[in-house]
C-alpha cells in the first residue's frame, strides 16, 4: 500500500537552534513531492562520529567520519520489493557542526545543505561528474531556499 503523502522517520536528534522534528519533517515530505516520489519512504537518523566512523569503515571502505551516508534500498542485488522504500539517510551532526565553523555558516544552513543531499542520493542524483555535481549543488539549494521561504513566512 502506498502511502498518500511521503513518510519521513526521523531518529536521534539534531540539536541545532532553529530546526526541529516539525520543520524538518514537512520539509522533507515536500522534498520528496517535488522531486516526484509522493508516495516515498524514507528515514533519517542523526548519529555522533564514533557510529559514523564506524559505519563509514564498514560500508565505504573509508577510515574516519564523514558528514552523510546514504544506503539505497533500491540499489544492489536485492533491492526492497516496494520501490518506494527508498532508503536511510544518516547524519553526523558532530562533522556538521565542524563544517559549518570551517565554512563560516551557520550549523542550521549546514545542517540543511548535508540532509538535502542524503536525500538526494536516494532519488538519483549523484556527483561523479561535474554536471552531476553541478545539478544535486542547485537541487540542493533550491530545497534550503524552500525551507527558508517556509520559514520565514
Amino acid at each position: 500500500m502506498t502511502p498518500s503523502r511521503p513518510m519521513v522517520y526521523v531518529n536521534g536528534h539534531a540539536r541545532t537552534k532553529g530546526i526541529s522534528r516539525g520543520t524538518l519533517t514537512p520539509w522533507l515530505r515536500d522534498l520528496l513531492c517535488i522531486e516526484g516520489r509522493p508516495g516515498a519512504v524514507v528515514s533519517l537518523t542523526f548519529v555522533d562520529s564514533a557510529a559514523m566512523s564506524a559505519l563509514n569503515g564498514r560500508y565505504t571502505g573509508r577510515r574516519g567520519t564523514t558528514d552523510v551516508l546514504a544506503f539505497s534500498q533500491q540499489e544492489g542485488d536485492h533491492p526492497a520489493p516496494d520501490p518506494d522504500l527508498l532508503g536511510d539517510v544518516l547524519v553526523d551532526m558532530e562533522q556538521v557542526r565542524a563544517q559549518a565553523r570551517k565554512y563560516g555558516v551557520e550549523p542550521r544552513e549546514e545542517m540543511l545543505r548535508v540532509v538535502a543531499h542524503g536525500f538526494l542520493h536516494l532519488l538519483g542524483y549523484d556527483h561523479t561528474s561535474q554536471r552531476e555535481e553541478l545539478c544535486m549543488r542547485l537541487a540542493e539549494e533550491r530545497h534550503i531556499l524552500r525551507y527558508r521561504t517556509s520559514q520565514e513566512s
